[in-house]
Formats: structure tokens, C-alpha cells, sequence
């Protein structure tokens, strides 16, 4: 190799094949002014219904009345509650992790 020369990895001759994409969840919040500050604040919150190799993992559980939304995903998925293998919480906000609780709580 010439000065300036890099080697090149060998490349696959095709990408990849991409699993099957999470179904996304999104909730609109609407905090009232003198919750989280002077101003009246909206936003999204998202979870995700990821399938994988051992069951789904879901990534996140919103806001209450979330679980609704949940369940349509798991169905267009074709698997249900049972399915579920991992929940990952990213952090304990609550509007991430509210609708997260024990079973038959």
C-alpha cells in the first residue's frame, strides 16, 4: 500500500436483513400552567413494542390509559401480553414508567 492508503474492511455483498420494526407508541401531555412551571407545557411521550427472538420487549409504558394502546400494538404484532419477555424502563419519569407496575396490581 501507497502512503495515504487505508485498508478497506471487507463488506457483505447486501446489508443485513432488518428485523421486524417496534410498533411506537406516542401520548400527547398537557400539563396545566403551575405544574411545571409558569406556562402551560405539551409534549409526546413514546413507548415501544419491540419484537424480538424471545418474546417483545417493551421499552417504556407511558401514562396512565396507555395500556389500551399497548395492547392494540401487541395484537397488530400478533402477540399478546404473555409475550412480553423484558420491560426497560430508560428512566423513572413518570411519564415513562407510570403505567409500569407489578402484575395484578
Amino acid at each position: 500500500m501507497g502512503a495515504g492508503s487505508e485498508s478497506v474492511p471487507n463488506l457483505p455483498e447486501s446489508p443485513p436483513e432488518a428485523g421486524p420494526l417496534p410498533e411506537v407508541i406516542v401520548q400527547q401531555v398537557q400539563l396545566p400552567a403551575g405544574v411545571a412551571g409558569p406556562t402551560e407545557i405539551s409534549f409526546d411521550v413514546r413507548c415501544f413494542v419491540l419484537p424480538v427472538s424471545g418474546g417483545i420487549v417493551l421499552i417504556d409504558t407511558g401514562m396512565g390509559g396507555s395500556a389500551v394502546d399497548i395492547n392494540q400494538a401487541l395484537e397488530r404484532l400478533g402477540a399478546g401480553w404473555g409475550d412480553v419477555s423484558d420491560v426497560v424502563l430508560t428512566h423513572s419519569h413518570a411519564d415513562h414508567s407510570l403505567h409500569c407496575r407489578p402484575s395484578g396490581g
